[in-house]
């Protein structure tokens, strides 16, 4: 079986669903244009769902009102020097310079209640951004973003627009490829074993 979709997302995680939820974002005024996010998994979330430690972020609202001094500098040097000389510079810049804008967009789209601090190991400022207990027990921070983006995942799905759709239980075997040597889609299997193709204008790996 053969579909098509404009935009195609591989991978299901907090990095899957943040880039198909942008892509609706970027789309939303594009007449005819649709997102599909395709997932090995039975459910969404990946590792991330899993994780508890927090999110680490500078300069952010959090930050601010408990008046934390740091900056993208302090972050990107404890970084590097937590990479004992290996890390690559350009990824480390660009984990510590869109860092206020991913907690950001997590507190002010989702409303998520990062409003905790931690200082962990290797950080030489507050900036591991956690979410405060209730009755006395820690709110799992993965658990919660995935859950968040999960929720506006599936109302686009059920809207009845046509824009987004999910495939879970969708392990992609192989990309296609364009006449031009380019990526043209993916190829996937499901949990029953059948055989899909999805065509793309756009593919993006997040796996």
């Amino acid at each position: 079986m053969t579909t098509r979709a404009n935009i195609v997302v591989i991978g299901g995680g907090l990095a899957g669903m943040s880039a198909a939820l942008e892509a609706l974002h970027q789309t939303r005024n594009a007449v005819g244009v649709s997102v599909a996010l395709l997932e090995k998994e039975a459910r969404t979330g990946g590792n991330s769902a899993k994780a508890s430690s927090g999110i680490n972020g500078v300069l952010t609202r959090t930050q601010k009102a408990q008046g934390v001094a740091d900056s993208v500098k302090a972050f990107a040097r404890d970084t590097e020097r937590s990479g004992h000389g290996r890390s690559n510079e350009t990824l480390v810049h660009k984990l510590t310079e869109d860092s206020t804008a991913a907690v950001t967009w997590l507190q002010k789209e989702f409303g998520l209640d990062l409003d905790v601090l931690a200082q962990l190991g290797g950080h030489s400022a507050p900036r591991t951004h956690r979410r405060p207990e209730v009755g006395g027990k820690p709110q799992p921070v993965g658990w919660g973003i995935v859950s968040a983006l999960a929720e506006r995942l599936g109302a686009f799905a059920r809207d009845g627009s046509g824009r987004f759709r999910l495939e879970t239980g969708a392990r992609v075997t192989q990309l296609l490829k364009a006449s031009d040597g380019g990526v043209a889609g993916a190829e996937y299997e499901t949990a029953n074993g059948a055989r899909h193709r999805v065509q793309a204008d756009v593919v993006v790996l997040a796996t």
